[in-house]
């Protein structure tokens, strides 16, 4: 389930709670008992920092992040369709000249993020 009120957003899954605003990701350790949310814990792990740009994009997109762990990223064509993927640290320069124009999603550190590929 997600709910966004325009300033932050909350993800919540079968045994965490991701809340996101403008810059950080967070998760939020809970567990589920008999179907009742029972929030046991607060991690307050920030999942780090994430730009990713341009998001109208011709032949490349940038990640930055300041996590200090390698990060995976996945990136999605509007169908639904992974179309690459590949791992980074601190930043990375992804050439994109192979897709077709169109909208994606990329999914890093936490966040989903639209981009619009350009001719």
């Amino acid at each position: 389930m997600q709910v966004t009120d325009g300033m932050c957003s909350a993800t919540v899954s079968d045994t965490a709670m991701y809340i996101s605003d403008a810059t950080r990701t967070y998760l939020r350790a809970a567990t589920f008992d008999d179907d009742l949310f029972d929030y046991v814990e607060l991690a307050g792990e920030s999942l780090g920092y994430v730009e990713v740009y341009p998001t109208h994009f011709l032949d490349h997109i940038s990640i930055y992040t300041d996590c200090v762990e390698p990060q995976h990223y996945e990136m999605y064509d509007a169908l639904g369709a992974k179309v690459m993927e590949g791992n980074y640290s601190g930043s990375v320069i992804i050439d994109t000249n192979h897709l077709i124009s169109g909208s994606y999603i990329i999914k890093t550190v936490g966040k989903s993020i639209r981009l619009l590929k350009s001719e």
